[in-house]
């Protein structure tokens, strides 16, 4: 058996690295460029250039200002730092930040911006905003990453996991998992929030494959689109012959004068039938957002199948609604005889 810190144990030993001063600095150079794992392990301080753009300033970070949680793994958090440009000029890419020890000036740790691609920092009031985090674990000797997604055979989540079915979670509590895969599965509520990846419909057995993919975006605006009738100006896409899986995130708006029911379909308006809805009371909320996640399967035989999201408002709903930010997605799959379906799960603290 590995090395078992208890949690009080992992807590104890991050607030000892976090009871010293730090520095935190942009740079903007491709410091991964071209390098193996045993490269970037042998990175120091020198290889970072560090950003020029007016305004900008390195951050100090005060031992007595992280604020360190308790689990598995612990968590040492830092209030978000804001960079903001001071004039417009030359463009300066930014790829992350990286943090130094005080006392000597040596690299502690750096973060390459999500998906690698640098943030262009030009006019003035450009800012770049970063949330310090830091954790511990000691994991039974076994390395565990942030965003990792794996299957779980049981109907009990396991601990510091969630579920890969599409929901909105918040921003802050799973900051680190935000900070690595931002709105890449759906924008959430726009600013709290963020969507998880949704795998519901996706089996991971390996001759069930993925081969194509067709999706759309766009948003629908259906005031005054009384139930039975639906808005039909969302985004749709159309499916040749093969069996598909079909999801829909996004969110909707809403400002009315009297509470009712919005209801949202999953339509193939080629057989007038629906692969999901989803219907979702305002209670005494007249003005907030709705997050929407449906789907489901069909299988084409002949011919094409054309799909949209459609929505619509009971006749108690007074005032106007709208469906912002839809993302419909469609994927190929090919079916063995037999499969086992299991649950996907995210590493999320």
């Amino acid at each position: 058996m590995g090395l078992i810190i208890p949690d009080i144990g992992e807590t104890a030993l991050l607030e000892e690295i976090l009871g010293t001063g730090y520095t935190l600095r942009l740079f903007s150079n491709d410091v991964l460029s071209g390098l193996d794992s045993a490269g970037i392990e042998a990175l120091t301080i020198s290889d970072f250039t560090e950003a020029t753009f007016p305004g900008y300033a390195a951050a100090a970070l005060g031992s007595g200002s992280w604020t360190v949680t308790a689990g598995d793994p612990a968590t040492g958090r830092y209030p978000t730092q804001t960079f903001t440009r001071s004039t417009t000029g030359s463009s300066q890419d930014i790829y992350g930040y990286h943090v130094t020890r005080d006392s000597d000036g040596e690299l502690v740790w750096f973060e390459v911006f999500q998906g690698g691609s640098p943030v262009a920092v030009a006019a003035g009031g450009d800012a770049i905003d970063v949330t310090p985090i830091l954790t511990m674990a000691d994991n039974g000797g076994v390395a565990v990453t942030i965003g990792e997604i794996k299957t779980w055979p049981t109907g009990s989540t396991p601990a510091n996991h969630l579920v890969c079915d599409g929901s909105a979670v918040s921003r802050t509590t799973y900051a680190a998992l935000f900070d690595l895969i931002g709105t890449t599965f759906g924008i959430g509520d726009g600013s709290t929030t963020f969507n998880l990846p949704d795998m519901s419909w996706r089996d991971p057995d390996a001759s069930r494959e993925s081969n194509t993919k067709i999706s759309a975006t766009g948003s629908s605006d259906f005031s005054g689109s009384v139930s039975p009738a639906f808005s039909t100006d969302g985004p749709s896409i159309v499916l040749p012959v093969g069996e598909w899986l079909v999801r829909c995130v996004g969110y909707w708006d809403y400002t009315i004068t009297s509470a009712g029911t919005f209801t949202g379909r999953l339509h193939n308006t080629t057989d007038a039938t629906n692969l999901d809805s989803s219907a979702l009371n305002s209670g005494s909320v007249l003005t907030g957002r709705f997050d929407m996640t449906m789907g489901g399967t069909i299988e084409v035989t002949s011919g094409t199948k054309t799909i949209q999201p459609q929505f619509s408002e009971d006749s108690s709903v007074v005032g106007t609604s709208t469906v912002a930010s839809i993302y419909l997605e469609a994927s190929s799959v090919t079916q063995a005889d037999d499969y086992m379906a299991l649950s996907y799960v995210i590493r999320a603290l």
